[in-house]
């Protein structure tokens, strides 16, 4: 605690009720435009090779599903707008089953904004150029039009 205190650092919790497990790691990446417009650029899960350490993205994320990640981003894109940003920006989140109603749509905690291009956000984009794919602004989902026919 001494070394914490005279260095410091960032404390993070994890729901306690739950195990490891059951602890989801969706993040959605998006742009604010000049003009306050939100863009959808994706969504992953994010997974662990060891706890709480990321080992890589599942694309796109399927932790939370039937979210509307435009509303998410919307609403969060709309107060960091007032505030001067725009941009990038990447919300990590972390999602656990409802401990009231375990099959009811799972909870989630926004944990992290970035505001930058981040590295996932970069693979997405990178993966949008390289599959030519459409993505579901609603959704985060993506539809490939490339197909092997095409390529002969």
């Amino acid at each position: 605690m001494d070394a914490f205190c005279a260095n410091a650092g960032v404390i993070e919790a994890a729901p306690p009720q739950f195990n490891v497990n059951q602890v989801m790691s969706p993040s959605v990446s998006f742009f604010i435009e000049p003009d306050s417009q939100i863009k959808l650029i994706g969504s992953f899960d994010k997974f662990c090779g060891s706890d709480f350490v990321n080992a890589g993205y599942f694309f796109p994320q399927t932790s939370l599903p039937q979210i509307d990640l435009l509303k998410v981003c919307n609403s969060v894109g709309a107060v960091l707008y007032e505030k001067g940003v725009m941009g990038h920006v990447t919300i990590d989140l972390i999602s656990f089953p409802n401990p009231e109603e375990p099959d009811a749509h799972p909870l989630f905690q926004a944990i992290d904004i970035s505001t930058e291009l981040t590295n996932a956000a970069a693979i997405v984009y990178f993966f949008d150029i390289l599959m030519e794919g459409k993505l579901e602004q609603q959704t985060g989902e993506y539809s490939i039009s490339w197909t092997r026919e095409e390529e002969a």
